[in-house]
């Protein structure tokens, strides 16, 4: 077993219970590197003021019926709070998405996990969203 990432939870959620936030940023503290292919649809959620969050990974959590094929129309189930939105891009070249210290991570309702990234990201919009 290797640690891959360290979550700090306050004081309040270990007391509490653990009460999800969607669409809030949670500090996580890794080393990773996440690599999309060329060509590969990656699945987005773009706050206000136009930060994109890739999708990292989803969840059968929430609802064990959920499949990669449902991805490009999660836009329809979700949720999202005021002006932000869900998209799909194709890439237009192989694309590393690296931290060596703190990412900035949210899921959504769904408890599918996204992960910051600056604007500049590789890709074209291909769900017209």
């Amino acid at each position: 077993m290797r640690r891959l990432a360290t979550l700090p939870l306050p004081l309040t959620v270990l007391l509490g219970g653990l009460h999800r936030h969607p669409y809030t940023e949670q500090p996580v503290r890794r080393t990773t590197v996440y690599v999309w292919d060329q060509g590969r649809e990656v699945h987005e959620l773009v706050a206000p003021d136009g930060t994109p969050y890739v999708m990292q990974s989803y969840s059968l959590a929430v609802d064990p019926s959920l499949t990669e094929a449902d991805l490009p129309e999660l836009d329809g189930r979700l949720q999202l709070p005021d002006v932000w939105r869900y998209r799909v891009r194709r890439l237009g070249e192989e694309w590393k998405l690296g931290v060596d210290a703190e990412a900035r991570a949210i899921q959504d309702e769904l408890e599918n996990s996204y992960q910051r990234v600056e604007p500049s990201s590789p890709g074209s919009d291909v769900s017209g969203r």
